[in-house]
């Protein structure tokens, strides 16, 4: 997980997919529409942060569904 808050001086966010909860954070998936970069945002006590992630972890998100999905992002939030 690379914890930065933006990937570029102007990020524009573009959602991709509702990742749903774990954790008791809302995770969202999203690109940059200036750089193209991947983004995971995190929800808790509406205090969204922006983190940027790789284009493969980015795919395997996408590619996930139901309790694969609920235990990677578990593994993601306990990094």
């Amino acid at each position: 997980m690379t914890a930065r808050s933006s990937c570029c001086d102007k990020q524009d966010w573009q959602g991709v997919r509702d990742l749903g909860h774990a954790k008791g954070f809302d995770f969202d998936l999203g690109r940059c529409r200036n750089c193209g970069a991947d983004l995971m945002a995190i929800g808790y006590a509406d205090r969204p942060t922006v983190h940027v992630i790789g284009r493969d972890e980015a795919q395997r998100f996408r590619s996930l569904e139901g309790a694969e999905l609920a235990k990677a992002l578990r593994n993601w939030a306990g990094e």
